[in-house]
């Protein structure tokens, strides 16, 4: 191997170093907790070096958004292709969100802005834009339509069902097995209603 090829390896495993504390104090901690210092104290580095790999701690915000709708996207494939019934599948799907949320709790909540650290970015929009289409293609096979705005308008039933509990599960520490009775029966009807009543 090369000394520039050695020297490019190093630089790469340095930043996914410090790409990976960062991410392990945000589990920990929160965004709050996330700092330089913090992240040169986990790699025992030093803090102004890391400036040398991020610009600063928004950017490594913007990766760890988009990281998490990498792992968010992974697990909702994954749930759709358990089964080819619509109905089944969008029921996997959001119960894989419901799931991925309350494992990576600080993860979540900073993807989606639910933190003061809240960073509007074109490449997180666009991962986000991943997973609603997913959702959107086993919701057409449900409706029967193609109609954009349709499909939009029962996405975010959906979204706005799930989110919400979600919301409450988090902030007010609901009874998971009582909010999980309620994501199921919600999923359910809304799917119901789709079916019964195509568009």
């Amino acid at each position: 191997m090369t000394t520039s090829k050695r020297i490019e390896r190093l630089k790469e495993q340095t930043k996914k170093s410090i790409f990976f504390a960062a991410l392990k104090i945000i589990r920990e901690e929160g965004c709050q907790g996330l700092s330089m210092r913090k992240i040169a104290q986990e790699i025992e580095y030093t803090a102004p070096a890391i400036y040398e790999y991020f610009a600063g701690k928004e950017a490594l915000i913007i990766e760890l958004k988009r990281y998490g709708f990498l792992l968010l996207t992974k697990r909702v494939r994954l749930a759709a292709s358990l089964s080819t019934d619509p109905s089944e599948q969008i029921k996997s799907m959001w119960l894989a969100y419901w799931d991925f949320a309350l494992l990576e709790t600080e993860l979540y909540q900073l993807m989606f802005g639910l933190d003061v650290h809240a960073i509007d970015d074109y490449k997180s929009n666009l991962d986000c834009e991943v997973i609603s289409q997913l959702f959107q293609e086993v919701i057409e096979r449900l409706t029967l339509t193609t109609s954009e705005e349709t499909l939009k308008i029962k996405l975010f039933t959906y979204w706005s069902l799930v989110h919400g509990l979600l919301t409450l599960q988090l902030t007010q520490d609901l009874n998971g097995t009582f909010s999980r009775k309620i994501l199921l029966e919600g999923i359910e009807g809304i799917s119901k209603s789709m079916h019964h009543k195509k568009i």
